[in-house]
């Protein structure tokens, strides 16, 4: 340990320029980042300062990794260090000091600022801040020093750093090459992010305990492929299947669903994508109990021609919410272009699955908005947006509330009208929050700054001129999951194209 604290500290005296640079991009982050939080972006003084601040954090980050692990380079055998007594493990541990010291707590440091910034509590929230440090490390900093440690300077690091661009690009386009496919986070998904972080870890230790520079690469390539295939290969099928295990045929605890004809279906083609159609499906859902609702998370569809001709999508990710009383919306899914062409005009059988997952409704919260900004029951800070009618602006400590539906009731008449009657309009209701259960989600920075925007329950809640102003009601209602399952149902129609007009059971 006494020579992996004198590397160290050579380190420091030797790259403290570069140290104070990093601190200072740092610091400027913390400083204009919040400027964001509930502005548009058309106010913002110099709206992309923020942004480019992020950037630069990280390209901080990148520029101390690979200062300080080069100044011991492993590739070659004429470096000044292999005549010197150093033990592998004691230089690895230095470069893991410096990581620490310089990238890791400053980012740490940098989280809570900004969690009081934002008027959370840092320490009330050290276990987000923990795990967001933990991502941070496995996500950038850790595959930063593998980079670092097969490269011999930081040009070499640059052009590594090209190439993992490329690869990231690669894999993007051949991603949306595929077919659309549902992502799905679960215990699987956490197994795979584990393993991949221990594979870098122990690449990282083999490069230095052994310096064989070109087996290192070649695992890293290796790595890099078989990645490449699962991710762009493999689906949750399986897993979604599994977590939605379709327990009654007629669907899930007596909801029913059904395909309804009418003007809101339709056919889009994509541009962008020659290989797949986006299918627009009127759906009616029946049979929500009281203080219960309903979503759904993913939904896939099965065509059966005249001839024997089949094809089937993956599960695909969709956002759908119904309350009790709520009967319609509509589903989009994408298909097969090709066998969207040979069938648009025959007669077909589709088969459309959801999983749905229950949510039951828990405790109801009233909030009268006051002046300025309130938190709310879910632990978001929030206030009414004057530079847009009928929303919320609000900002959330690492992460997405818990999932809860808000209900309000707008003026609409002006804040401060002598003539306006607080809560005149008809109910509105948003859904915020997700039932994702981590500490944290992984960003650069820690506080979530999000829109909350109000559907009306009639028309004229729904026209122009709404005003949630002081004095106005709010209820949060906290809904959390009971059941999941899927739900089917089968039609003939006469062609994909008419599948929204022509329909029979």
């Amino acid at each position: 340990m006494k020579q992996a604290l004198h590397i160290f500290a050579k380190d420091v005296l030797r790259f403290y320029p570069e140290i104070l640079a990093s601190l200072a991009i740092t610091l400027a982050f913390v400083k204009f980042y919040p400027q964001t939080w509930g502005a548009p972006v058309g106010v913002r003084l110099y709206s992309w300062v923020p942004t480019a601040l992020v950037v630069l954090v990280v390209v901080s980050w990148c520029v101390l990794i690979a200062r300080a692990m080069h100044a011991e380079s492993l590739i070659g055998d004429r470096q000044f260090w292999v005549t010197r007594p150093y033990r592998w493990w004691s230089l690895l541990t230095a470069k893991v000091l410096f990581a620490f010291a310089f990238v890791v707590l400053p980012f740490l440091a940098a989280q809570c600022l900004m969690l009081h910034e934002a008027k959370f509590h840092p320490f009330a929230y050290m276990p987000g801040v923990l795990f967001n440090t933990a991502m941070a490390v496995c996500i950038i900093v850790l595959p930063l020093m593998l980079l670092a440690s097969i490269t011999k300077n930081f040009p070499k690091m640059l052009l590594g750093l090209l190439f993992v661009a490329l690869y990231g690009a690669a894999l993007g386009y051949t991603s949306d090459l595929m077919p659309a496919n549902a992502s799905l986070s679960n215990g699987s998904s956490w197994w795979s992010f584990v393993v991949v972080v221990a594979v870098m870890l122990a690449v990282l230790a083999c490069q230095y305990a052994t310096r064989r520079t070109l087996v290192v690469r070649m695992l890293v390539v290796a790595a890099g492929l078989v990645i490449f295939g699962l991710a762009v290969f493999s689906t949750d099928d399986g897993d979604v299947d599994k977590l939605y295990a379709d327990r009654q045929a007629g669907g899930m605890s007596g909801v029913q669903v059904m395909l309804q004809p009418g003007d809101a279906g339709g056919v889009d083609f994509d541009p962008d994508n020659a290989k797949e159609v986006e299918l627009s499906l009127p759906l009616e859902l029946s049979g929500i109990e009281a203080k219960t609702a309903i979503m759904a998370d993913f939904v896939k569809v099965a065509i059966d021609g005249p001839a024997g001709q089949h094809w089937e999508s993956h599960w695909q990710g969709t956002y759908l919410k119904w309350l009790p009383g709520e009967l319609d919306a509509v589903v989009h899914l994408k298909i097969n272009r090709k066998f969207y062409e040979r069938m648009k005009a025959a007669p077909v059988r589709v088969k459309l699955s959801l999983a749905l997952t229950k949510l039951q409704a828990g405790t109801v919260t009233s909030v009268t908005v006051p002046e300025g900004e309130f938190r709310t029951p879910g632990g978001s800070i929030c206030s009414s947006e004057e530079w847009r009618l009928g929303s919320l602006s609000c900002r959330s400590p690492l992460r997405q509330p818990a999932l809860m539906l808000v209900a309000a009731r707008f003026s609409r008449t002006a804040c401060g009208s002598a003539a306006r009657i607080p809560g005149e309009t008809a109910p509105s209701v948003a859904w915020i929050g997700t039932l994702d259960t981590d500490p944290a989600e992984f960003g650069i920075t820690p506080v979530w700054d999000t829109s909350v925007f109000f559907q009306s329950t009639s028309a004229i809640g729904a026209e122009a001129g709404r005003y949630l102003c002081p004095g106005s009601p709010l209820a949060f209602v906290a809904y959390s999951p009971v059941e999941r399952g899927q739900a089917t149902v089968s039609i003939q129609a006469s062609g994909l194209e008419h599948l929204t007009t022509k329909m029979m059971m």
